[in-house]
């Protein structure tokens, strides 16, 4: 056990099941759904993002720990049998967590990836947290500030989806500096590609939250 990780502790899954928000669209193809714009926008295809190695930490001046969050979450049927998977890097230092839900959505085992990733770490950090869901990255950073202000509405004044999870994510990352990046899905990057294979491993099985040092 490193002291940078605290251990897994039991909760209750939430039991509400949620598609994509309707109303935020993409400023470059205009889709009106993240997952819609990850699988169609052919600028998403063709952008190139900043390139930095898959396990390189940024360099930090505020003397908080570096720490690599990758997430990933799959979904069998959507809604169906989940899993999610995060893998924590500090240094020489990795810690694996995934796990199983029974009945719940794509989405919202992106977003619990996310939550057990932060759930984990005992001090202020700055996380650098790789995600191939742009439904996770453009929320934390376009969409919750609008929707906080808002009053938890959408833009046709309906609640926002998954707001339970939204609102615990929102809490766990008030310690941290976080930067949200967001890589294509099976593009090559060998940490993203290897949460991939657990969080589906989950989704296709019963399985149990399982931690790996």
């Amino acid at each position: 056990m490193y002291s940078m990780y605290d251990a897994p502790s039991d909760r209750d899954y939430y039991e509400q099941f949620a598609e994509p928000e309707p109303e935020e669209r993409c400023l470059d193809c205009g889709a009106n759904d993240c997952e819609e714009h990850e699988e169609n926008c052919e600028a998403n295809r063709s952008a190139e993002e900043p390139q930095r190695g898959p396990n390189e930490l940024p360099l930090i001046s505020s003397g908080k720990k570096a720490v690599m969050m990758v997430i990933d979450g799959a979904c069998s049927g959507n809604p169906g049998p989940g899993g999610w998977a995060c893998l924590l890097r500090f240094g020489n230092h990795e810690r694996e967590y995934s796990g199983h839900h029974p009945e719940t959505t794509n989405n919202r085992m992106e977003l619990e990836a996310a939550i057990q990733g932060f759930r984990r770490l005992k001090e202020a950090c700055s996380v650098t947290v790789i995600t191939d869901s742009q439904y996770v990255q453009r929320g934390m950073l376009e969409y919750l500030p609008r929707w906080k202000t808002n009053g938890w509405l959408r833009g046709n004044r309906d609640p926002v989806r998954n707001r339970d999870l939204w609102e615990v994510l929102d809490s766990l990352t008030q310690p941290h500096e976080v930067t949200w990046k967001w890589v294509r899905g099976h593009s090559g990057h060998p940490d993203q590609e290897r949460c991939d294979r657990l969080a589906n491993s989950h989704a296709t099985s019963t399985g149990h939250q399982v931690q790996i040092a």
